[in-house]
């Protein structure tokens, strides 16, 4: 069933399926939903809008915002003294927050040592597409989300006035951090729009494709606090969760830099320097990982004899367990790496180094 936020008018009982009409959904007949969640209370933030208004708020507080991307953290004597930008320029500096999500590892190239023992952050790659509908025909009145598809964050649309609508989002681990969207993804989630939202949006324009990579460490948990005793702070790893969650973690950090007691909340357990996490026992990450590949053949409406289904789900099951058995006898990683990583020789080695270390 849809987990769905959107106003449903009236609820039908025929031959035993119960559905949903509603003026903001017109689903394609073979993926319609066939029950919703209206949540009254629910809103949508505009995080471009946001991210604007949190850049002017820092300004106006005497903040200082540079348009260049940092090369490194400087070092001396194993303590951070500033930062390198990619122009040359050298920051001072005797305290580090580094948030620079998927390349954040990156930054710490002169602390080897510190960063080997860190688990290494993959980029969950994803596509949104912003679209303006003709004069004429009704937008939502509210966010609309399909089910969580396989190993992303389910297909959503949020109405942002002017009749422009956001429709997201793709997540697929990447080897790298993507800069330009893939073609497969853009038809991929323009597909999914027109037959899950609304049939009718094959006439919208097409404003803008935006591209972001999300940073998933190695275990699936964030990096949150110092680095040791270098004067170094992570803040990443926090996947799709780093907007909503960010008030909190700068306060969080915030108290860390400046020695108030942090007594609402305890985050030693994210620290950066750590063993792998453990989140689902080894064999139900198997069985979640061969669940999401399914998943992943369903919303592509594949064709599968019923008989397949079975020796599919072993020989998914067979794959994944001798990787993550070759990968290290009790560290597993989440279901999403298990996948990826069957597909890409870097990410095994990467694990593969990082377990190495704890072993």
């Amino acid at each position: 069933p849809f987990a769905v936020s959107f106003i449903a008018i009236k609820t039908f009982a025929k031959i035993g399926l119960s559905f949903f009409e509603t003026p903001t959904i017109l689903a394609s007949h073979l993926v319609r939903p066939l029950r919703a969640l209206y949540i009254p209370d629910e809103h949508a933030v505009n995080s471009d809008l946001l991210l604007k208004k949190l850049d002017a708020a820092f300004i106006k507080e005497g903040g200082t915002i540079i348009e260049e991307n940092a090369q490194c953290v400087l070092v001396e004597n194993g303590k951070a003294i500033g930062v390198k930008l990619l122009n040359g320029e050298c920051l001072q500096a005797n305290k580090v927050i580094v948030a620079a999500g998927v390349n954040s590892l990156e930054l710490l190239c002169n602390l080897p040592e510190i960063s080997k023992r860190i688990p290494p952050i993959f980029a969950g790659y994803g596509v949104s597409i912003l679209v303006r509908v003709p004069e004429g025909k009704k937008l939502p009145t509210s966010v609309i989300r399909t089910p969580n598809r396989a190993f992303a964050c389910g297909l959503h649309c949020v109405p942002r006035g002017e009749r422009i609508l956001y429709l997201g989002a793709t997540n697929i681990l990447a080897e790298k951090p993507r800069k330009h969207a893939l073609i497969s993804d853009v038809q991929f989630l323009l597909d999914c729009a027109l037959e899950q939202l609304d049939i009718n949006l094959y006439d919208a324009e097409i404003l803008s494709i935006q591209v972001g990579n999300r940073p998933i460490p190695a275990d699936g948990f964030p990096l949150i606090g110092p680095c040791d005793d270098t004067n170094i702070w992570l803040v990443t790893g926090t996947y799709r969760d780093g907007l909503h969650q960010s008030p909190l973690l700068a306060n969080y950090i915030a108290n860390s830099l400046t020695g108030v007691e942090n007594s609402q909340i305890n985050l030693e357990d994210f620290n950066p320097i750590r063993p792998p996490l453990a989140g689902l026992p080894r064999e139900l990450i198997v069985k979640e990982t061969v669940q999401q590949m399914f998943a992943t053949g369903y919303e592509y409406r594949w064709d599968i004899k019923p008989y397949w289904l079975p020796l599919l789900d072993k020989g998914l099951t067979e794959n994944y367990q001798a990787l993550i058995e070759s990968l290290h006898p009790h560290f597993t990683p989440p279901p999403e790496l298990v996948a990826f990583s069957y597909l890409y020789e870097s990410m095994r080695q990467k694990l593969h180094a990082y377990y190495g270390v704890w072993s």
